[in-house]
């Protein structure tokens, strides 16, 4: 995630861009693999800690999963 797009999320919580990096590094403790509620910044941040890449919405078709 670019730094612009890391000060965009840490307005719309209310955090300073500092406070912002601390918080996301704590999500890694907490984050559920599993869950489709986690936020989209949340999901970008572990993604590049593990290296991991989010597979576009339409890899899924429908009524598979």
């Amino acid at each position: 995630m670019g730094q612009n797009e890391m000060k965009e999320y840490a307005n719309q919580r209310g955090m300073t861009l500092a406070e912002y990096k601390k918080w996301l590094d704590l999500q890694l403790e907490f984050f559920d693999f599993d869950s489709a509620e986690n936020s989209p910044d949340v999901a970008k941040h572990i993604a590049a800690v593990y290296g991991f890449e989010q597979a576009p919405p339409e890899f899924f078709l429908d009524g598979e999963a």
